[in-house]
């Protein structure tokens, strides 16, 4: 599996989790969540957590 492919995989995952749990995350984990979605720049996991 490439970097490519598992940096997609990767933010997949974080999306689904976001999705799952995000109205239960404490706000630290929330603005974690969109810290890296900024550091990785995926696009996907910055649309949820907005």
């Amino acid at each position: 599996m490439s970097q490519t492919e598992q940096g997609q995989t990767l933010e997949r995952e974080a999306v689904a989790l976001y999705r799952q749990y995000g109205f239960f995350l404490p706000g630290p984990a929330k603005t974690f969540f969109r810290k890296l979605a900024i550091h990785l720049q995926w696009q996907d996991l910055m649309k949820v957590t907005k």
